[in-house]
């Protein structure tokens, strides 16, 4: 209990400094995002809690492919096939699960494709995003990432979390 009040206290402070976030952000949804997810974020509040997300608006989405690497040459025709549309982005974007940084390194590799651009989150918070094909991205609002996966959400990728990782 008393990790939660200290979380608990720390959303309070994000919520009065970032007003954009508290009028969608109900103690009720603070308090189930602390309870399902308490390790988000290596101890730095998240951007937004994921349970919170009820309205997603794509503003800009470009599809990016790292030609020059080594893995791209075993890659090339997989990352041609891979196509996320708006659609698919806000249904990843509405079950994607948090993580830290490390959690993400250690258990996704990388592949040489993936999307980028920005979006609006319930009608007021703008960011800016990265998706991989390799189930993993993040959310980014100034210096501030939030680092995603979809462990079960393999119909969207080309790789998943690694085998030799899985618990």
């Amino acid at each position: 209990m008393k990790l939660y009040r200290v979380k608990l206290v720390q959303l309070v402070a994000v919520l009065v400094a970032s007003p954009a976030l508290s009028v969608h952000l109900s103690i009720s949804q603070a308090t189930t995002c602390l309870n399902s997810r308490p390790y988000v974020c290596d101890g730095v509040q998240p951007i937004i809690c994921l349970d919170s997300i009820h309205v997603i608006e794509v503003v800009t989405m470009e599809y990016q492919q790292d030609e020059d690497s080594v893995l791209s040459s075993n890659r090339v025709d997989e990352c041609r096939k891979w196509i996320l549309t708006d659609t698919i982005i806000r249904q990843l974007m509405k079950n994607a699960m948090s993580v830290t940084s490390e959690e993400q390194h250690m258990g996704y590799g990388w592949e040489p494709c993936w999307y980028v651009g920005t979006m609006i989150i319930n009608d007021t918070l703008q960011v800016t995003y990265g998706i991989n094909a390799a189930s993993h991205g993040w959310l980014k609002k100034d210096t501030v990432y939030q680092y995603l996966v979809w462990p079960n959400q393999m119909q969207y990728f080309i790789t998943g979390k690694d085998e030799h990782e899985a618990d």
